[in-house]
């Protein structure tokens, strides 16, 4: 499988022995967080850059074709981390400020949102039984 390169605004998706670019990811601002779905057949993208005002969705890309498939919207600061199931279909997504997400892939809609006690970038992680979701909050 292919490694991820960011740049400002697009995503690259790179084959590890040539380096030619199998598939090209657009629409960020600043870097971006990356997550491969367990299967492959799924890429999610968020930018990681925070601004006043700024909606940081969440892309998910079809990385053989490059199609854009769907967009998960509802944070409202960067992109911190993601993480998928082990079955593919839920996502989880930590931003800037604090909240945690978590996303139904196959609805598009998030199921959950987790607050922050203490305002930080979680890290957010889905346990591979699909019962439970966790995160890191800085004290």
């Amino acid at each position: 499988m292919g490694v991820l390169s960011g740049g400002t605004m697009t995503v690259s998706l790179r084959n590890t022995s040539s380096g030619d670019v199998m598939a090209s990811f657009t629409g960020h601002r600043g870097s971006a967080a990356v997550a491969f779905s367990p299967d492959s057949k799924t890429v999610a993208t968020g930018s990681t850059l925070v601004a006043e005002s700024f909606d940081a969705p969440i892309r998910l890309w079809d990385p053989s074709t490059g199609k854009l498939l769907t967009t998960l919207t509802g944070h409202r600061n960067g992109i911190q981390s993601m993480g998928f199931s082990q079955d593919g279909k839920v996502l989880v997504t930590g931003a800037a400020g604090g909240v945690t997400k978590v996303w139904d892939v196959v609805g598009g809609k998030a199921t959950a949102t987790l607050g922050s006690r203490c305002g930080s970038a979680p890290t957010a992680r889905r346990s591979p039984t699909r019962c439970r979701a966790a995160r890191t909050d800085s004290s």
